[in-house]
C-alpha cells in the first residue's frame, strides 16, 4: 500500500509576503515622519527669527527716529536690521518687512507719510530665498522634493509710559538733570548739601530729603525700603495721562546706613522716577512725577561732602507690564509681539 500524499496548504507563505508589505509601508511611514518633523523644526526656526527680526526692527526704528532720522529712512534702517537678524538665525532664509499699525487684532500697512506704530516681519524659504526652498529627504520617493515655509511676526510700539509695575526703584532724580544728557551718556548727580540750597531751585529739591520715595504712601520702614532698592518696589506707580504727572511723597533723606543697600544695584539697569516740582520738607516732601528712566547706578558715594551718584542714561529700554498715555518723554518704550 502507498502512504497518503501529504495535502499542500494553499495558504503557506502568505505571512511573509503580507509582513513585507508591512515592513515597506512602516518604512515609508517612518521616512515620512522623519520630513514631518524635519519640517516642523525648519517652521520653528523660522518663526524664531521672524520674532526676534520684528523686535529689533522695532527698537531700530524708535532709535533712529529719537536720532531724528526721517521716518522713510528710519524704515529702511530697521528693515536692513530685521534682514540681518533672520539672515543670523538663518542664513537661507529671507525676510520682508511692513510698517504700519496694529489695531482691532489686525496690521495694516501704512506709507511712510504716517508714523508707524507697528511693524511685521516675514520670514520665508522659498525659492526665492538665498537657500531655496527646504530640501525634504525621503519625500521625493512619492514625488515631492521641496516644501515653501513662512512665518509671520507683528509687534506693537507704544511710547508714553504712564504706568510702571517692575524694577522700579524708590529714587527720584530732577528734570533738569537729564537735560542734554543723551542716551548711553554717564552723568553725576551731586545730592544737595545744605550749603548749597542757593544752587537749587524749589522744582529741584527739597530741604531734608535727597530723591528717597515712599512709593507707597503707607507708614514708611527702613526694612521695606531696603526691599524696594534691592528688588524693586512690588506695587504699580501710575502718571495721571490726564494731567500728565502724579504727586509721591518722599522719606527722610539719603543717609550713609542706605549706601551699602544702593550700591547693590551698581552694574543694573533699573527704572527712577524724573521730578519737576517738590514741595515741603523731609519726610513731608512731596515730588512732582513726569515720567520715568532707565538708567544704570555705577557709581555711589553717600559719606563725606559731596555726596553724588553717578548714572548711565541708557539707551531705548523696554517696559513689560506698563500701560501708556503719559507724556513720552524719557527713554522707556513698550514693544511687544501681538502676532
Amino acid at each position: 500500500m502507498k502512504p497518503p500524499t501529504p495535502v499542500r496548504d494553499e495558504r503557506s507563505g502568505q505571512v511573509l509576503i503580507v509582513a513585507s508589505c508591512a515592513l515597506l509601508v512602516l518604512g515609508i511611514v517612518a521616512a515620512l515622519a522623519l520630513d514631518v518633523g524635519y519640517v516642523c523644526a525648519a517652521q520653528a526656526r523660522l518663526q524664531n527669527a521672524s520674532d526676534a527680526a520684528v523686535l529689533a526692527a522695532a527698537q531700530k526704528l524708535i532709535e533712529a527716529r529719537r536720532q531724528g532720522t526721517a521716518e522713510s529712512a528710519a524704515r529702511q534702517l530697521a528693515a536692513t536690521e530685521a534682514a540681518g537678524i533672520v539672515a543670523l538665525n538663518w542664513n537661507a532664509a529671507r525676510c520682508e518687512v511692513a510698517f504700519g499699525n496694529y489695531s482691532d487684532g489686525q496690521f495694516v500697512p501704512q506709507n511712510a507719510d504716517t508714523q508707524a506704530s507697528a511693524v511685521q516681519a516675514k520670514a520665508y524659504r522659498d525659492e526665492v530665498s538665498p537657500g531655496g526652498a527646504l530640501g525634504l529627504f525621503f519625500a521625493p520617493l512619492m514625488g515631492l522634493s521641496t516644501v515653501s515655509l513662512n512665518a509671520r511676526a507683528v509687534s506693537d510700539i507704544t511710547e508714553g509710559i504712564s504706568s510702571i509695575s517692575s524694577d522700579l526703584r524708590p529714587f527720584t532724580i530732577p528734570e533738569s538733570v537729564l537735560e542734554g544728557v543723551e542716551q548711553g551718556q554717564t552723568f553725576v548727580f551731586t545730592l544737595p548739601h545744605a550749603a548749597w540750597r542757593k544752587l537749587y531751585t524749589d522744582e529741584e529739591y527739597a530741604p531734608g530729603n535727597f530723591g528717597l520715595l515712599n512709593l507707597d504712601g503707607g507708614p514708611q520702614g527702613t526694612p521695606e525700603l531696603v526691599q524696594w532698592i534691592d528688588n524693586g518696589y512690588p506695587g504699580e506707580i501710575s502718571i495721571d495721562p490726564a494731567v500728565g504727572y502724579v504727586w509721591i511723597g518722599g522719606t527722610n533723606g539719603v543717609v550713609a546706613s542706605t549706601q551699602d543697600d544702593i550700591r547693590r544695584c551698581i552694574g543694573k539697569l533699573i527704572f527712577i522716577c524724573v521730578h519737576d516740582q517738590c514741595a515741603g520738607e523731609g519726610a513731608n516732601a512731596q515730588f512732582r512725577i513726569v515720567w520715568f528712566a532707565a538708567v544704570t547706578i555705577l557709581d555711589v558715594q553717600f559719606t563725606g561732602t559731596p555726596k553724588y551718584v553717578t548714572l548711565r542714561y541708557e539707551r531705548l529700554s523696554y517696559v513689560p507690564w506698563s500701560e501708556t498715555g503719559g507724556s513720552g518723554a524719557g527713554n522707556l518704550c513698550k514693544v511687544q509681539l501681538v502676532k
